[in-house]
């Protein structure tokens, strides 16, 4: 079926108001300055006209009106809103992985307050975690979450590419998907190695057969501040740009069909 734009009505409603608000202004701006022209030629004795009001740049309370409209759109999002194609059943797979996401940052900000990234430490820190401290069942709920997330990006890109939604005005927020899967699987190995078990120990065995002294301290030290900060900082950035990028694409896609 085909989809109608619909105008945002805030967008408009704050254009009006703030075009009021500099028109308001700007009448009060203008009239002072023809009474200071009028005031400063009466004290010199001069012969020269104040200048007409409206004539000249912009006034301040101009630009603030552009700017408040500016700041506006940005927040709102495009001019228009396409009606049936911004909707939960369409982004069903996307806002799921997000919530995973969200749920993986909130476990691991626990996690954190259990954990020492150090290789005489990291081991015994997880025994404790599941045998003393009592919070074992936290690692399984982080783990466990990690596994859904993947799982759910790859049926989300699987779904956009099946559907064909990366073909233009899309193109470019399908690259940022990506990327954004890419990410996930780097946090994800950071995260393996952080147990510093047998799997994460012989991992760095592979990679590093000679043993260099101090590369697994630093290699862990690595893993942990990328896994908890880096990656995830960079990760969030994406999913924001790519929440809004989504919805203008949408918008103009949509304005494409009707035209």
């Amino acid at each position: 079926m085909p989809y109608k734009a619909e105008p945002y009505p805030e967008r408009e409603r704050w254009a009006s108001r703030c075009q009021l608000d500099a028109a308001q202004g700007s009448e009060g701006l203008e009239a002072a300055q023809v009474h200071s022209a009028q005031d400063s030629l009466k004290a010199g004795g001069g012969q020269r006209e104040p200048k007409e009001a409206g004539s000249g740049r912009p006034t301040s309370a101009q630009r603030l009106c552009h700017y408040k409209v500016r700041f506006v759109s940005l927040r709102i999002g495009p001019k228009a809103l396409t009606s049936g194609r911004v909707q939960w059943r369409h982004m069903r797979l996307g806002n799921l992985a997000i919530f995973l996401l969200l749920f993986e940052a909130v476990t691991g900000v626990g996690l954190m307050f259990h954990y020492r990234p150090a290789v005489g430490a990291a081991y015994l820190d997880i025994v404790d975690l599941r045998e003393v401290s009592g919070f074992g069942f936290l690692r399984g709920l982080h783990r466990w979450g990690a596994y859904a997330a993947i799982i759910t990006v790859w049926l989300h890109l699987l779904r956009i590419a099946l559907r064909g939604a990366y073909a233009p005005p899309r193109r470019f927020n399908w690259a940022v998907g990506v990327a954004l899967m890419i990410l996930t699987l780097l946090i994800a190995v950071t995260g393996y190695l952080l147990p510093w078990d047998q799997q994460a120990y012989w991992g760095i065995a592979t990679l590093s057969p000679s043993g260099a002294p101090g590369l697994a301290e630093s290699l862990l030290l690595n893993a942990y501040v990328w896994h908890s900060v880096g990656l995830p900082l960079l990760m969030a950035a994406l999913v924001t740009y790519h929440l809004r990028r989504a919805r203008r694409d949408d918008a103009v896609a949509s304005q494409q069909e009707a035209d």
